[in-house]
């Protein structure tokens, strides 16, 4: 099973069109359309356990990912 690692990082608005410019002169840089929906019971019993469930859709096919 691959290993996928995630980083997230907060970019000032004025800041995001430089930096998409800048990933996009990157060799072999691409966009892809994702479509994410997160998932929980109505009384947010996922996310009190610090749970996420989300079903995404990466070039027509759907991941599920528990994290």
């Amino acid at each position: 099973m691959p290993t996928e690692t995630e980083i997230k990082l907060l970019v000032p608005p004025g800041r995001a069109a430089a930096i998409d410019a800048a990933l996009m002169r990157l060799p072999g840089a691409r966009r892809t359309l994702l479509d994410a929906h997160y998932v929980d019971t109505r009384d947010r019993r996922l996310a009190r356990h610090g749970i996420a469930l989300r079903l995404r859709r990466d070039d027509g096919a759907w991941e599920q990912t528990l994290k």
